[in-house]
């Protein structure tokens, strides 16, 4: 039977240690709780951003537009069929290039 070894044991924990990668990503998820026309309106998007993208399932992309207390109103940028109330969004932190907008 092998022994133990405790060097080579503390060794390989140092090393794992070392390699260890401890960066977190936090996302600002959200839930559509209706959807019709074009329009989601989305609950749980608190510090969502009038004008930024927003991420939905199947690749589709949307344009955070009402900004309500409890809700956040979404123009849907494509084929909006496949989505569905229950489905998650996310925000991406990135916004729209407005033509009016100043640079």
């Amino acid at each position: 039977m092998a022994q133990i070894q405790a060097d080579e044991i503390s060794q390989i924990l140092r090393e794992q240690i070392a390699n260890y990668d401890s960066k977190v990503r936090v996302d600002e998820v959200g839930t559509i709780i209706s959807l019709g026309d074009g329009i989601a309106r989305i609950h749980g998007l608190d510090k969502a951003m009038a004008g930024e993208l927003l991420s939905f399932p199947h690749g589709i992309a949307g344009l955070a537009m009402s900004l309500e207390e409890d809700q956040v109103g979404a123009v849907l940028l494509g084929d909006y069929t496949e989505l569905s109330e229950g489905n998650e969004v996310k925000r991406t932190g990135r916004f729209s290039a407005c033509p009016w907008a100043k640079p």
